[in-house]
């Protein structure tokens, strides 16, 4: 396991035995799933473990603003497990979109609601800072066949977890347009702002470290358009944090701010959701597949042809989306052509776009069964997660002052990521590397790296691969103003799901650790399963940039994936990712740059 800070509760995306259910395989010719409108749900997810009680909590509707409408709300808190549910007293409407705010210290491994066709929730936002403070969300969701709606989040180890949930209608499927996340110490807790285009709603919360057995918590944002959904500051049971959204017409630029009792260190996120205008086109299109491949094919490659109709929009003019497997959707014309397809099932679907912006709720679909006797490799894809929890530290090193910041090295490629280590004897104090890349048949290719490992006593007791990760600091002219990154050994581990869309993430974790006391090892085995990510938080040891001379400014942060170029990869342009940063007393988020 890599080495990290100790976390109270956690939300990442899934990790070990947390993914959802997979949902069922469509039988192999066109068909189609059952329609849902297009809605959208806001759910503030702020959870804590129950050791035997939980607290819920319905929220009426709220007043009508813009487009986005708010429903009903549940909130749940309990510690000392590894997992607790959010149950809705009223069930969401069908079609919805999720967000989750999520307040915990430990590895979130995975957030899933009991749908008949189980959604996993993608993260938006999120800083360790403060108890940890999450943004999730999840598109489209289903209703469970009977009963009521739930979410559940599952972190990696017993810790506490709360969770908060409300419901929106009239939100555009996808990712925020704009989200921030912001840490500091003090009584005033305000996050970075964020921007909307138009009609949209904002949502965020925070956590704070305090141990006092009562916080007063204060919230500030009433006169911006903010509402509190949840609050806690109970101390003693509970970390104290708290959540709130606001529902705007047109362009906006907002931040959401508390004012606490005791001073604490604390962290907060801010995400805004685009929401929708009405439309006379309610209907949504119907999908059809024309043409398709056997349901059992040789061949490598697959064409499918496809149509819709609409009561409103002409058949010329619809829009399509396809997907391959568990891959995300995209724009597409038909036909649609893909080459290189690995032996195995594979499943296509493809959903139509009306000229209002409704897409077909229920995509046709179609599974076959590729058997080509050939075999292909399948590389990893390595790549930087974003860059979003800085402080400064003036205590580690006196007479220094260095910046602070997490990163996540993920796998999104097609094949694990897998390295042997090896050394003729234990006087031997570093191993030479083998990375195995793996193909088809399941069988690996050894193939030499220059890489090598080493063991570390200095509080990690593991082995580490040497210049996995690098990091620099540039201005905004891309001078190098700070390169000594001390941290030079990274254990390469399954610590959580980065992003399930990937095709071929497991569902639990493969690679759990690195040799953990035990400096005589003559061989390991680490790595990074398809889909997972291995994190570490600003807070781990070496995790920083030594910017003693570094005078007040606008940088930017850099995170490298591989920078040696060490290991074989299916993509070696997304090895990177930036964050520009303003650096003063404290550091405030500027920009982001792309990221796997």
């Amino acid at each position: 396991m890599s080495e990290r800070g100790t976390m109270e509760v956690g939300t990442l995306r899934s990790a070990a035995g947390g993914e959802p259910p997979t949902p069922p395989t469509p039988e192999p010719r066109p068909r189609r799933i059952g329609r849902r409108g297009i809605v959208a749900i806001l759910v503030v997810v702020a959870v804590i473990v129950a050791a035997g009680t939980a607290f819920l909590t319905l929220g009426g509707a709220q007043p009508v603003a813009a487009h986005a409408t708010e429903g009903a709300s549940a909130v749940v808190q309990g510690s000392g497990g590894k997992s607790a549910v959010v149950k809705f007293a009223k069930n969401p409407k069908p079609g919805s979109t999720i967000l989750a705010f999520v307040q915990t210290a430990e590895a979130i491994t995975s957030v899933v609601d009991n749908g008949s066709t189980p959604t996993t929730f993608t993260r938006d936002a999120f800083t360790l800072a403060g108890r940890g403070a999450y943004v999730y969300r999840a598109n489209d969701v289903t209703l469970p066949k009977s009963g009521p709606y739930k979410i559940t989040v599952t972190v990696g180890a017993p810790s506490t977890i709360q969770a908060n949930a409300i419901e929106f209608t009239n939100l555009v499927a996808g990712p925020p347009v704009d989200s921030s996340s912001r840490s500091g110490t003090g009584k005033a807790v305000i996050t970075s702002p964020v921007k909307s285009t138009g009609d949209a709603v904002f949502f965020g919360g925070f956590s704070d470290d305090s141990t006092r057995a009562q916080q007063a918590i204060t919230f500030s944002s009433a006169p911006a358009g903010f509402a509190q959904g949840w609050s806690t500051g109970n101390g003693a049971s509970y970390w104290p944090a708290g959540t709130a959204h606001a529902i705007v017409t047109g362009p906006s630029r907002k931040a959401v701010s508390w004012k606490l009792g005791n001073k604490s260190g604390w962290g907060a996120v801010l995400a805004v959701y685009r929401a929708g205008a009405p439309d006379e086109n309610a209907t949504p299109p119907d999908t059809r597949i024309t043409a398709s491949p056997a349901d059992r094919s040789k061949s490598r490659s697959a064409r499918f042809e496809f149509g819709g109709s609409d009561t409103v929009t002409a058949a010329a003019k619809l829009t399509y989306e396809c997907k391959l497997d568990s891959g995300p959707f995209g724009s597409c014309t038909s036909p649609q052509v893909y080459q290189g397809l690995v032996d195995g099932k594979h499943t296509f679907e493809v959903r139509a776009q009306n000229g209002a912006g409704k897409a077909d709720p229920s995509p046709a679909a179609q599974t076959w069964v590729v058997a080509s006797g050939k075999t292909a490799e399948l590389l990893p894809d390595l790549g930087m997660g974003p860059i979003n929890d800085f402080s400064l530290d003036t205590t580690t090193m006196p007479g220094h002052k260095l910046l602070r910041f997490n990163g996540t090295l993920a796998n999104v490629g097609a094949g694990p990521f897998e390295v042997e280590g090896s050394r003729p004897w234990v006087n031997e104090p570093n191993m030479s590397t083998k990375q195995r890349v793996y193909q088809t048949t399941s069988d690996y290719r050894p193939v030499p790296s220059h890489a090598v490992m080493f063991y570390a006593g200095d509080g990690h007791q593991h082995w580490h691969i040497k210049d996995l990760e690098g990091a620099k600091l540039t201005d905004l002219q891309g001078n190098v103003v700070a390169d000594t990154y001390i941290k030079t050994g990274f254990c390469a581990s399954d610590n959580a799901v980065y992003d399930s869309s990937v095709p071929g993430t497991p569902k639990v974790k493969k690679y759990s650790g690195c040799g953990k006391n035990e400096p005589a090892l003559t061989s390991i085995v680490v790595g990074i399963s398809v889909g997972w990510g291995d994190w570490y938080p600003a807070n781990v040891r070496y995790q920083w940039l030594d910017i003693t001379k570094v005078p007040p400014g606008t940088y930017r942060v850099w995170a490298i994936a591989d920078p040696n170029n060490d290991f074989l990869e299916a993509n070696e342009s997304n090895n990177e990712t930036w964050t520009d940063i303003k650096i003063g007393k404290t550091v405030d988020i500027v920009d982001y740059g792309p990221h796997v």
